[in-house]
């Protein structure tokens, strides 16, 4: 019989990926004003923001969305391989 091989690598790499794609979320929810409840799109396009507010909020969106992406794969890859 052909055992698997797990490795706590393919874990927290995954793991990890998911933990990166929240961070800029946390990072708009508590450095941000805004109404009450979690911050929402609305809330932070309605914002009077300078182009270089716009492109910072727009990297941090890019970034949740890749690190979202990686970790959908990691998880996918990693699971077929257990």
């Amino acid at each position: 019989m052909d055992a698997k091989k797990f490795t706590p690598l393919a874990f927290l790499a995954s793991l990890g990926a998911g933990g990166i794609a929240v961070m800029p979320f946390v990072l708009m929810q508590y450095t941000l004003d805004h109404g009450a409840g979690l911050i929402t799109r609305a809330q932070l396009w309605s914002m009077d923001l300078s182009s270089y507010q716009v492109l910072y909020y727009y990297l941090l969106e890019f970034v949740m969305i890749l690190f979202t992406l990686i970790h959908f794969a990691l998880t996918i890859i990693f699971t077929i391989k257990l």
